[in-house]
């Protein structure tokens, strides 16, 4: 549940930021004016990235949108953003990765993207860099950020040169985000020690909807929300180890499913994949990973795993391995549904 004084707060961080960029960039700004800012919108509105972070703050400042109808295709957005001069839009990493994968996009004029956002799922290092390398836009454009429906809005935002500075992390608190990574105690960690994500700012939920044995967990005595993230703290930014619903056990060890993905996203070989837990007799669970290879790929199982050996700890590496070329099953907003996966 959000009040109306989340969605005024998450209003003024949008006229906050809009303010910030035509600084930057030396344009005019006039909170009583609409901007020439144009926002392309092309995920569902029941997602919070769309409605509270797109719809409603374009509704009070007056910015011009434009909505794409039926499925994500690249054609039909590149030609918005080229007719429309589109100039930020909020994309999930699978709309990125099919940008990726489509072979004539330079016949577009994406010129007018300066701001181009990833959202809603978590993107590796090598992922962004390949972006950046097949579209210009993106070398100045791309932003990532770390954020969840609790909490209205972002609450970490990586810059393009954040990006290429410190790849990995996503930034650092927006404005009126307070964050702190704690151990499972409720105490704050030093920086560079992993544990919960925890943040406090007025984008915070009233709660959720008849369970307040939830909301109980999720938010403290004096307002703090427990993401359920876990993640470290690098200089103020901020670096997502894995979610806790994700969590492997595998005999003791804390095996979180992102950074095997991340590091099997370095292969050029792999298209997608997702890890997740198999039930075993004698550690509790092992790591396992579905692996969506490009197509023509011949690579086995053997070549994932020695890869990976130069990159992670022996525990990390999976052991059950299903190899295939069919996409991933996701939900509307890009997420992959974990649940249907099997090995």
């Amino acid at each position: 549940m959000h009040s109306q004084r989340n969605l005024l707060a998450v209003v003024d961080y949008h006229r906050f930021n809009d303010a910030m960029m035509s600084s930057m960039y030396g344009r005019p700004y006039d909170d009583a004016t609409p901007s020439d800012l144009r926002y392309l919108l092309t995920s569902p509105l029941f997602h919070i990235a769309s409605l509270h972070n797109l719809v409603v703050p374009r509704l009070a400042t007056g910015s011009a949108m434009v909505l794409t109808e039926g499925a994500f295709n690249v054609d039909k957005v590149f030609t918005l953003v080229e007719r429309e001069k589109v100039t930020n839009w909020g994309a999930v990493p699978t709309m990125a990765a099919r940008m990726l994968e489509h072979e004539d996009t330079e016949k577009y004029d994406l010129t007018s993207l300066s701001a181009f956002a990833l959202a809603s799922a978590p993107s590796s290092p090598a992922f962004k860099k390949r972006l950046q390398e097949k579209f210009p836009f993106a070398q100045q454009a791309l932003v990532d950020s770390y954020g969840l429906t609790e909490c209205s809005t972002a609450i970490a935002v990586a810059t393009a040169p954040e990006i290429e500075a410190f790849p990995g992390t996503l930034g650092s608190p927006i404005i009126t985000v307070s964050m702190e990574i704690r151990d499972p105690f409720g105490e704050k960690v030093d920086d560079g020690v992993e544990g919960e994500i925890c943040v406090r700012s007025p984008f915070v939920m009233l709660g959720y909807w008849n369970n307040d044995a939830a909301t109980d967990a999720a938010i403290t005595s004096d307002g703090w929300l427990r993401t359920g993230d876990f993640g470290t703290l690098e200089n103020g930014r901020l670096r997502l180890t894995g979610r806790r619903s994700d969590l492997i056990l595998r005999g003791g060890e804390n095996v979180y499913p992102t950074e095997i993905e991340q590091a099997l996203d370095e292969h050029p070989e792999v298209q997608e994949c997702a890890v997740i837990g198999v039930d075993h007799e004698d550690l509790g669970q092992e790591v396992g990973a579905v692996v969506v290879l490009v197509a023509g790929s011949d690579a086995t199982e053997d070549d994932l795993r020695d890869f990976l050996q130069e990159r992670l700890a022996y525990y990390k590496i999976p052991k059950t391995w299903r190899i295939t070329q069919d996409l991933l099953p996701r939900n509307a907003t890009g997420k992959v549904i974990r649940r249907d996966l099997t090995v």
